[in-house]
């Protein structure tokens, strides 16, 4: 008589088991993924900076962006006890490159792991068409500097993927009117600063 309510206890159980098991497993899949885009995201800023590039994390990038007294200091977010386990990037993503002067197009593969990116600054660079086609896979991009490289029409006509752009600096760059006038009627809200007192604005 009482092999009956055992059974069903038991079959309750182990549902209830294999649940446990699914969500976990879910959830450990979850983080391995996470553990490794944050290592692809050390890795590019290890390589962009070994070649005197500067990156910018999101709570640096936002604290810098309004004045605030000096002797404060941005403080990467996450408990600060597991910020000493894991690192003060482990709850901050890549917002903002700056690349050197030396710069070329195959220095912008580095960009691959850092999908966040909200500005990149590469003026005075080598960076050409090439790289605007690699460029323009940032997706989260609001901020491009290229002034005084060697993009063209060919290279620029690729941003107009960048659909959260703000403001591109084209200053010194070979690339002409009726091109950034293309670019701006595809994105309409974006600031072209073509020339030192000339703006692009729709």
């Amino acid at each position: 008589m009482n092999d009956k309510p055992k059974r069903r206890w038991f079959r309750f159980s182990l549902r209830t088991l294999l649940l446990l098991v699914t969500i976990a497993s879910a959830g450990f899949g979850w983080l391995g993924v996470k553990v490794r885009a944050k290592q692809r995201e050390r890795e590019a800023v290890k390589a962009i900076q070994k070649f005197g590039g500067i990156v910018n994390y999101d709570f640096q990038y936002e604290w810098y962006e309004k004045p605030r007294p000096s002797h404060l200091k941005p403080i990467p977010p996450g408990p600060a006890w597991l910020r000493s386990l894991l690192g003060d990037d482990a709850f901050a993503n890549v917002s903002q490159v700056c690349f050197p002067s030396r710069s070329k197009d195959e220095d912008l593969l580095h960009l691959e792991g850092l999908n966040r990116i909200r500005a990149l600054r590469a003026g005075g660079s080598a960076i050409t068409d090439v790289g605007c086609i690699r460029i323009s896979a940032l997706n989260q991009l609001e901020v491009l500097d290229l002034r005084g490289t060697s993009v063209t029409d060919a290279g620029i006509i690729h941003l107009k993927r960048l659909t959260k752009l703000e403001e591109l600096s084209l200053l010194d760059a070979p690339v002409s009117e009726a091109a950034v006038k293309d670019l701006q009627n595809a994105l309409r809200n974006l600031k072209i600063y073509r020339l030192e007192r000339h703006l692009w604005r729709r």
